[in-house]
């Protein structure tokens, strides 16, 4: 059963603004910021780059183990790394500014990915490629999707899987 259902509405609401209270600062301090929220996904940015995408991504995973029970293990983050045109969008009425590219589409549907699978974090091949540090060394390449012309290798990134008190190095 999917969580929303289990839960209902006003709980759905209460646990995902306390998960999002938790997830924000990690990103922002990790150089980010929050482009959206998306229902139960958020949409951030990276300016400095993957690795900064990556650290944050593990540190939201750490702080959300502490979150609750419900939550654990249903995270999936997608990271992907590209080119974005930031503007607005809408009709006079309304109005958003928000992010579009095909690397927005990438990284989503590698936290598709991410969750179809039960990997807490799936990174690019190009995301990978651009880390300075061994930050995915126990990664394994997972899937290819050919039916949009473009085959990725993406990489399921363990490390999220660590401990608390494992150390860090970037």
């Amino acid at each position: 059963m999917r969580l929303a259902e289990e839960l209902g509405p006003t709980k759905i609401f209460a646990l995902l603004n306390d998960c999002y209270a938790r997830m924000g600062p990690e990103i922002r301090e990790n150089g980010g910021f929050v482009d959206k929220y998306i229902g139960h996904a958020v949409l951030a940015l990276f300016p400095a780059g993957p690795a900064s995408a990556v650290r944050a991504a593990v540190r939201m995973q750490r702080v959300l183990r502490d979150a609750s029970d419900l939550v654990r293990g249903r995270l999936g983050i997608g990271v992907h790394v590209g080119p974005t045109l930031l503007g607005t969008l809408g009709e006079p009425m309304r109005f958003e500014a928000t992010v579009v590219s095909d690397s927005v589409n990438v990284a989503a549907r590698l936290q598709g990915v991410a969750k179809q699978i039960g990997a807490s974090l799936v990174v690019s091949a190009e995301v990978a490629n651009a880390l300075d540090a061994p930050l995915l060394d126990e990664s394994r390449a997972l899937f290819r999707d050919g039916a949009v012309q473009w085959a990725r290798a993406l990489f399921a990134a363990l490390c999220a899987e660590s401990p608390d008190d494992a150390p860090m190095q970037w």
